[in-house]
């Protein structure tokens, strides 16, 4: 089992939400990546960044329900498609 941190920006730096999951393979960010769902720009190494609407973030965030901790606005005030950064690391 995989343990990945994520991290969501709106903008350069404001921080909009975060939490811990559990993953028996490949990110779930990597396949909305295989799809054309969201862009893979940086990360070699952790952490990995990934840019993706907040149409394409809040259907995840509902399945996670009460294990994301939400700052300011958060995502679920966002536009569709505002475009938000994801920064996935190891929580190793």
């Amino acid at each position: 089992m995989l343990g990945f941190d994520y991290i969501v920006f709106r903008g350069p730096e404001e921080r909009a939400a975060t939490w811990s999951e559990v993953s028996s393979g490949e990110s779930w960010l990597d396949e909305l990546v295989k799809v054309g769902r969201a862009d893979y720009r940086d990360g070699n190494g952790f952490p990995n960044v990934y840019k993706l609407t907040a149409a394409e973030l809040l259907p995840h965030l509902s399945r996670l329900g009460k294990h994301v901790i939400y700052f300011g606005y958060g995502v679920e005030m966002c536009a569709d498609d505002e475009v938000l950064t994801v920064e996935e690391g190891d929580a190793g």
